[in-house]
């Protein structure tokens, strides 16, 4: 869980969100990207009931959120894992900087994140997948920071999420 991210505003202009039709997914998604369980990723663990509790129940129910996360995942903004209620925000980068923050740090929330999913769930398994392809470049150029700084004298890397899809690259 991230203690402070930077959302870009940018968001409410974005073509996907601007094609919602109702506001209870532009609320909910407005949410997901700024809940306290919020991660570096985009990828965590929420239920139904946990938003409407969070945005308020007199002003939107579960039954209401569920709908609102179905028409989230018709658009492409979000990809639902609902057995294990889990949330991937794609493109959660273009809404947020993972990487700002001291890089050992960051890089053992990363890891912290990628440990903690349950690694026999195909879906989130390749939620994770997609993320590390769809933010490949950004993770390398972080990773080749995380090495070159002085202040990391734990030697902290991401290695585990590059070899998602790059297992014989550094």
């Amino acid at each position: 869980m991230a203690k402070r991210i930077i959302l870009n505003t940018a968001f409410w202009h974005k073509q996907k969100v601007n094609k919602l039709k109702s506001k209870d997914a532009t609320m909910v998604f407005a949410y997901l990207l700024s809940n306290p369980k919020i991660t570096r990723t985009g990828i965590y663990t929420i239920f139904s009931e946990e938003i409407a509790s969070g945005l308020g129940r007199n002003i939107i129910d579960a039954e209401q959120t569920r709908a609102a996360l179905e028409e989230l995942e018709t658009t492409g903004l979000i990809k639902y894992e609902h057995e294990a209620d889990v949330v991937y925000i794609v493109g959660f980068r273009q809404y947020s900087n993972f990487a700002s923050g001291k890089p050992s740090i960051v890089a053992n929330e990363l890891l912290a994140e990628f440990e903690e999913y349950d690694k026999d769930n195909k879906r989130i398994a390749n939620f994770w997948f997609e993320y590390v392809q769809e933010n490949q470049e950004q993770l390398l150029v972080f990773e080749d920071r995380l090495n070159r700084s002085r202040a990391n004298t734990e030697k902290v890397t991401i290695k585990p999420l590059l070899d998602l899809i790059l297992p014989n690259k550094k």
